[in-house]
């Protein structure tokens, strides 16, 4: 993953969970998707796999700015779900996401998403 022309990020292998996929064992790091809370701090899902199930990851960038200076946090999902985006309604911050991952089933989820100290958590309402 890049954040300027030629500039690496970060590699899946690197947050301690994702598995390798594939015939060829890579680290997948797919569908980053940015968000900046209210309170200012910077934060970016990506999926990857997780035992072998679709998961949406967590980073906290540090002081709100992207950059190299970040942390992985506990994964917000690891049931087979992928490729998330957050947004608000004005009252309401909702994660989507499609699942299963599998061709010509996926379909799209929606959650209601929490603020819980320094991360998020989903909540089923």
């Amino acid at each position: 993953m890049t954040w300027k022309t030629g500039a690496s990020l970060f590699s899946a292998k690197e947050s301690g969970w994702a598995d390798p996929y594939g015939p060829e064992d890579h680290h997948i790091t797919d569908g980053p998707f940015m968000h900046r809370r209210e309170d200012g701090e910077l934060y970016m899902i990506w999926s990857t796999f997780i035992e072998g199930r679709y998961a949406v990851c967590l980073v906290k960038f540090k002081n709100g700015k992207l950059g190299p200076d970040f942390e992985h946090l506990k994964p917000l999902l690891d049931s087979d779900g992928g490729h998330g985006m957050i947004f608000s309604d004005g009252s309401h911050r909702y994660l989507t996401y499609h699942t299963p991952n599998i061709l010509g089933q996926e379909h799209p989820y929606f959650c209601y998403l929490e603020t819980d100290g320094d991360t998020f958590k989903l909540v089923e309402r």
